[in-house]
């Protein structure tokens, strides 16, 4: 038995949404990420997802059943999510035409990625990036 499972990460980052049919749709739409699994549940509800994006994975989950994972409402945010994606200012685009709420605009930073953050439908905060530079980590002058 492989662990971890054939096409899986070692690391793969969980998200709780409390409408994963419309978190789905939205992520495909705004990010750009492909449907991988999907889990519905007796009544054909989705329980479960996974979604791709090249070579990585994010699984996402619902809120339901007394979940205590509900990310809006908790105040700043408790989690990010770092991708590496080809164009960064494509990119933004697509998800700002698709409703994103854009919380920091594109830009090149001081350890050599470019970069843009952006917030999901449900208060997931993701930061799409391109390595520009490379800089070794002790040189690397942080402000």
């Amino acid at each position: 038995m492989l662990n971890p499972p054939d096409g899986m990460p070692r690391i793969t980052p969980v998200l709780f949404y409390a409408d994963l049919g419309k978190a789905i749709e939205w992520l495909i739409e705004a990010f750009g990420f492909e449907k991988r699994k999907v889990l519905n549940d007796d009544d054909g509800s989705i329980v479960h997802a996974e979604l791709s994006f090249g070579e990585g994975v994010v699984q996402l989950a619902g809120t339901g059943d007394g979940r205590r994972h509900e990310p809006r409402g908790q105040g700043e945010p408790h989690q990010s999510l770092y991708v590496f994606v080809d164009d960064v200012d494509e990119h933004h685009e697509r998800a700002r035409k698709a409703g994103a709420v854009i919380r920091d605009e594109p830009g090149t930073r001081f350890y050599g990625d470019r970069n843009y953050t952006a917030e999901d439908l449900e208060g997931h905060h993701w930061v799409f990036a391109r390595r520009i530079e490379e800089i070794p980590y002790d040189e690397i002058d942080t402000p």
